[in-house]
């Protein structure tokens, strides 16, 4: 901006005017009126001109102030641009520079004094243009007051707006530190928040899913997902879906293929959560009611944005305790408190049966899951799978079940993911693979790891099926001691009866016990105990009534085992059959009618079958216990079993008195089984018969009953007793028992030609007629055969002629 002249140039004339009188040597006192007033508008412009000058026109904080903006005073006062203010200004100078020369002019006389100067104070623009200028200052002051509002807001803008630009730096620091703290606080959070469930639940089930899901045959399952059963489960609220399965049928396969379902259905839902466990007997020790809550709470809780504060005040309450851990009535209200939080929940528990039973570990868990289906607000799903064991069975009763068996499109496709593990030549012909498939499906029965045929590789399917029943006997054997007694006489019953039990049978061989004279009807098992204990190893079918194992390996398994589970399972047998026989219930021996034969049949299930099967027990036992040799020198317990041994029974409608059959004694018994090893301790006995003959089984001697029955050892026995009668070969060559007619040609003390009584047969012939070559041929070979007489039996020559 160009300096402005104008007013310094008006300054510099008013200042030539006050200082005149000085100059004159006149006093502005004297001065008349006109002068002295016009001199006073002088100084006070020449003061406001002044500051204006000095304060604003010429200050360059002021000039700068506005740079860039328009100022109305800098503006008026720029000499450059003919504006009112200047135009004044130009006027009042000229106007004071000519008062200034008339005065120079008229000072110039001798006679000098304000009379005389009077006159040029009066000049007839003077006054105006110094009032214009006067007002011209005001009108400045006011263009003052313009800029000073002007600059006000201006600053006020300005301020604003660094104000705001402060406040948002200040923003964005503050976001910026924000956003610092939250990574922290969300790093804190989330280590706090992995400590929290931590210590809740140390350990999960995410890894066993995941291997599940390595392992999974693709399209395996499918028939679950497809049944009614499970789109009703899944469909419905509040629903429940118990899936009972034998061992090997792949229940757990099952449940992770359920898992993975609900995931990718209902996994990207905020307001619904899914949790799930399997179960392992061997983690029973980490698996307690307590731990297995604790793993539920857990699953929830972190599938939540923010940590439950329930959960936190759990671990507020009992982390600083040292050891301790929520109990499960506080666990029971934590899972509810979380699941109340979504909308929906679903619970997948996998192998009930492998939870532990000990301190109603699983009643418990069932009792709070079960429990979430009848809190208000809350859809809560129960998918659970187990072995039938009666109590888990019995706590599902009333709810829709679907029984798990391997379909067989799931065995065949687990195959077909497996041929390469087949020999070569397997692997390269097609036809042979199919054959593997159609034949190992097709004995698979429902279990999935059952996969065996000749072509599969055995170690194979051997170890898969060895490891899987390897488990469950563990699990069973790591019960309670009673638990683990009973379950192991349960399972070695079964596995070394002669026949099928009937539960029934099987009751009463449990509840007799070494020693017993009587039968206890106290311990008598429950038939729900009989089967929980064996951890779903067995099942009572209900229609017969007969407690069998689940499947045909688990009998081939147990018969390939039993000397590592039960070795002493023949002694045991044995023992509680020949207690049972010796039972004082049967001491009035034999029964006199068929009648009273049914009734303690009846009564005493388990007669029949230990009345037939104790020597086969016996005779696989290790040693022949005291209670075998003290039930065969009881006549009447001996008598009375050898009544129904060998299907000797009462028929329904048969009620004929049974006095024509006296029974068998001891020694007799023994001899008919072949249990060598009683008939040599009952022929130490003091006065023993060694030729005793029995009139109501034929007037047989031990001997005769032991060739009859082709028991080689005990006939050898009884032909070492002194004094025995050697005749029974009649028996032995009717009997086709080779060896015992060697035994008893080599005592030479047998009438290989006596006949019989009856028919006058001898036992070249009957050897002959019955077709026994080789027993015929050893006694031709002893020489002592009558040929003559022989071919006199005309139903004997035919045969003769060819065997000579």
């Amino acid at each position: 901006m160009a300096e402005p002249l104008g007013l310094i140039g008006v300054i510099g004339v008013a200042v030539q005017l006050v200082q005149l009188s000085t100059n004159l040597g006149l006093d502005w006192k004297d001065a008349p009126a006109e002068a002295s007033t016009l001199i006073r508008e002088l100084q006070s412009l020449k003061t406001v001109l002044c500051e204006t000058h000095v304060n604003f026109i010429s200050n360059p904080d002021f000039v700068d102030a506005f740079r860039g903006r328009h100022s109305a005073l800098l503006s008026e006062c720029d000499p450059l641009y003919d504006t009112d203010t200047m135009a004044v200004v130009s006027a009042c100078e000229r106007e004071l520079k000519g008062l200034l020369e008339d005065l120079d002019k008229k000072a110039a006389g001798y006679r000098l004094g304000w009379e005389r100067l009077k006159g040029a104070f009066q000049a007839p623009n003077l006054r105006g243009a110094v009032e214009d200028l006067h007002r011209r200052c005001l009108a400045l002051n006011k263009l003052l007051q313009i800029d000073t509002a002007a600059m006000t807001a201006s600053i006020h803008r300005e301020v604003k707006e660094a104000r705001k630009e402060q406040r948002q730096q200040h923003h964005a620091q503050s976001r910026a530190l924000e956003y610092i703290r939250e990574r922290v606080d969300d790093e804190d959070a989330r280590r706090e928040r992995e400590t929290i469930l931590d210590w809740l639940c140390p350990a999960g089930d995410a890894l066993q899913q995941s291997d599940l899901r390595r392992r999974r045959q693709p399209g395996t399952g499918q028939w679950l997902l497809d049944a009614e059963e499970f789109q009703t489960w899944i469909t419905t609220p509040n629903k429940t879906l118990f899936c009972p399965g034998i061992p090997g049928a792949g229940k757990t396969m099952l449940s992770s293929i359920v898992i993975d379902h609900l995931t990718t259905r209902f996994g990207d839902q905020p307001d619904v959560g899914i949790a799930y466990m399997y179960c392992n007997f061997c983690r029973h020790d980490d698996q307690t009611a307590e731990a297995l809550l604790a793993n539920f709470l857990k699953q929830l809780a972190q599938q939540l944005p923010a940590l439950p504060a329930v959960v936190r005040e759990l671990y507020e309450k009992y982390a600083s305790r040292s050891g301790l851990k929520p109990p499960v009535e506080a666990l029971s209200d934590g899972l509810r408190s979380v699941v109340a939080e979504y909308e929906r929940v679903w619970i997948v528990i996998d192998a009930l049966d492998e939870c532990q039973a000990a301190e109603r570990c699983r009643a418990r868990l069932l009792d709070e899951v079960l429990a979430l289906q009848s809190a208000q607000g809350v859809s809560a799903n129960v998918f659970a799978t187990s072995r039938p064991i009666s109590d888990v069975v019995q706590r599902f009763h009333g709810v829709p079940s679907l029984e798990i068996r391997a379909s067989r499109e799931d065995v065949e496709s687990y195959l077909r993911g497996h041929m390469g593990e087949l020999a070569d030549f397997v692997a390269r012909r097609q036809d042979l693979q199919d054959e593997v498939v159609a034949g190992v499906a097709d004995a698979a029965d429902g279990i999935l790891i059952s996969l065996s045929s000749r072509f599969l590789l055995a170690k194979l399917s051997f170890q898969v099926l060895n490891r899987t029943y390897d488990e469950t006997m563990e699990r069973i054997n790591g019960q309670l001691d009673a638990l683990r007694e009973l379950a192991m006489l349960v399972l070695s019953w079964i596995t070394c009866a002669t026949r099928p039990l009937i539960i029934r049978e099987l009751q009463h061989a449990l509840a007799v016990e070494p020693g017993d004279k009587e039968f206890d009807h106290d311990n008598f098992p429950e038939v729900d105990d009989v089967v929980s204990v064996c951890a779903g190893l067995v099942t009572v079918e209900e229609e017969s009534g007969i407690i069998r194992l689940v499947h045909y390996t688990t009998q081939e398994y147990l018969e390939r085992t039993q000397n590592r589970w039960f070795p002493n399972a023949e002694d045991d047998i044995a023992l509680r059959c020949v207690t049972y026989l010796s039972l004082s219930n049967f001491d009035s021996g034999l029964c006199k009618s068929f009648e009273d034969l049914l009734h303690r049949l009846r009564s005493y299930p388990l007669f029949q079958y230990a009345a037939s099967s104790w020597a086969h027990h016996t005779k696989r036992a290790s040693t022949v216990c005291d209670a075998v040799l003290s039930f065969l020198r009881s006549e009447a317990h001996s008598r009375a079993a050898s009544q129904v041994m060998n299907g000797h029974l009462a028929r329904p409608g048969r009620h004929r008195p049974l006095g024509h059959y006296g029974g068998l004694p001891g020694l007799h018994l023994a001899a008919h089984f072949g249990v060598t090893s009683a008939v040599n301790e009952l022929l130490k006995i003091d006065g023993v018969d060694v030729n005793a003959s029995n009139r109501s089984f034929f007037g047989l001697t031990p001997l005769m009953v032991a060739a009859n029955n082709g028991q080689l050892a005990s006939v050898q026995a009884l032909l070492a007793a002194e004094g025995i009668d050697h005749s029974p070969i009649h028996l032995a060559a009717n009997g086709g028992y080779l060896g015992v007619i060697r035994l008893l040609i080599a005592t030479d003390q047998v009438d290989v030609q006596s006949p019989t009584l009856r028919r006058a047969q001898t036992p070249f012939s009957i050897a002959l007629t019955r077709g026994y070559r080789e027993i015929a041929q050893a006694l031709l070979d002893t020489g002592k055969i009558n040929l003559e007489l022989e071919n006199s039996l005309a139903h004997c020559r035919a045969l003769l002629v060819v065997l000579i």
